[in-house]
């Protein structure tokens, strides 16, 4: 019998859980690109060091990144990991509802979501999924050679072949910096991470 994976399942396989100290000091020393994730196999979260998640994959799902705790370091004003933990289990449980849609998104958006990662693109927050006839699937990455520069991505989430995507390359203050649209598809990847790391690195050398 086929497993469906739904909101309810997520919440009893996940809101149980919680994250640990450990794991927030682990994701607020690797810097930007580290992040928590969700792992569908094991019912487990993961921290994670920029580089060390097979972004290949859709079993593990990013569900916090150091973006995510920056945001809570910003509203504590101190680095109490404990409370720090507990903030970031109530946010994960106030957003998984969310989860299950970004398990399945397709080929493409897993393809260019690890030439990308290839390139030194990762999580600056995780994958959302917009609801709609056209689910979209819209994440921001940073650039981990030099967190500076962002990048934000939009594509179709589900359908399998070819798509058009959006892609804005941004200050770490959000304000847009380049834009491009066209076609991407799993072979056609890499090609395209390599162009948008190119232009972060000429964008780089006017900053």
């Amino acid at each position: 019998m086929a497993l469906e994976i739904n909101a309810a399942y997520v919440q009893a396989r996940f809101g149980p859980l919680a994250v640990t100290p450990n794991q927030v000091r682990q994701v607020h020393q690797s810097g930007p690109g580290a992040v928590i994730t969700a792992d569908l196999v094991s019912s487990r979260y993961q921290a994670h060091a920029p580089g060390e998640l097979d972004p290949r994959q859709n079993a593990r799902l990013v569900v916090f990144t150091h973006q995510d705790l920056q945001h809570l370091v910003n509203k504590q004003h101190t680095l109490d990991w404990k409370r720090l933990a507990q903030d970031a289990t109530t946010a994960l449980r106030q957003d998984m509802h969310d989860w299950p849609s970004a398990w399945f998104a397709s080929a493409t958006v897993v393809a260019l979501r690890a030439a990308l990662a290839t390139e030194g693109f990762w999580p600056h927050t995780r994958t959302y999924i917009t609801d709609g006839e056209e689910a979209r699937a819209i994440q921001t990455l940073v650039f981990t050679p030099d967190p500076r520069v962002l990048m934000s991505i939009d594509l179709p989430a589900l359908p399998q072949g070819p798509v058009m995507c959006e892609a804005r390359l941004m200050s770490d203050r959000y304000a847009e910096l380049t834009y491009a649209q066209g076609p991407v598809c799993t072979d056609t990847a890499p090609d395209i991470a390599q162009g948008l790391a190119g232009e972060a690195r000429a964008v780089l050398n006017h900053m």
